[in-house]
């Protein structure tokens, strides 16, 4: 079997069409589910789930400012 490069793949994953690319996507995670993540990925998948969103100009810290009660 002829070896197969990482960009190859991502090559070849974006000829995919969308139904397609989310199968794909399901069957990876399918995959990564049934054994135990590596440090590196688990940080990785970590990682994508941050949003790089700043928050409101009113974003308090206040519990107050939050819920209008006395904190009780």
């Amino acid at each position: 079997m002829a070896q197969v490069t990482y960009d190859e793949v991502l090559r070849l994953a974006e000829q995919l069409t969308p139904a397609e690319q989310q199968a794909l996507i399901a069957h990876l995670q399918e995959l990564a589910e049934h054994r135990a993540l590596t440090d590196d990925e688990w940080d990785a998948l970590f990682d994508s789930l941050k949003m790089n969103i700043m928050p409101a100009a009113e974003f308090s810290l206040r519990r107050a400012d939050w819920y209008d009660d006395d904190g009780r």
